[in-house]
């Protein structure tokens, strides 16, 4: 008999401003990603495209618009952990290679008057502890559909 352990991928948002991030649907967004961690340029794309990839799937806005400084709405958001586990670290380290793990504090902007709308932390993390267990681009996936999820569940309609 074998057993097989593992831990699931996952992550939360923590909403840090005393009221609740509304988010007209009618709008549109942006989403402008930076990192107070070094040296994580790949990271920081794969982030912004992650969520905005989150956005356009649950349509939390009426459209991205390509150029973030026309949005209604932006998303201001910087990386302050990462722990990456990279494929070739999967492999060669299985489950000793640990989960990955993106948290990031978000702001949320009206960018017409610049003020802002809430903030919140969020946090993703891959799964881990078996040889096929995820890498940071899970982690970045399921932060990003984390944020989407709570702007979905806090908009105004």
């Amino acid at each position: 008999m074998s057993l097989l352990v593992g831990c699931a991928a996952g992550g939360a948002v923590q909403q840090t401003s005393a009221t609740s991030v509304a988010v007209d649907s009618t709008k549109t967004g942006g989403v402008v990603v930076k990192s107070s961690v070094k040296d994580r340029e790949t990271v920081v794309e794969g982030l912004r495209q992650a969520i905005n990839s989150q956005l356009l799937n649950k349509r939390v806005f009426a459209s991205l618009p390509g150029d973030v400084t026309v949005a209604d709405i932006r998303l201001d958001v910087t990386i302050i952990e990462v722990s990456e586990v990279s494929q070739a670290s999967r492999i060669l380290f299985a489950a000793l290679a640990g989960q990955a793990k993106i948290v990031a504090d978000v702001d949320v902007i009206d960018a017409r008057t610049n003020t802002s709308l809430g903030q919140m932390r969020a946090e993703g993390k891959s799964s881990g502890g078996h040889v096929f267990a995820g890498t940071t681009s899970e982690a970045l996936d399921q932060m990003a559909s984390q944020v989407a999820d709570y702007l979905l569940r806090n908009r105004k309609i």
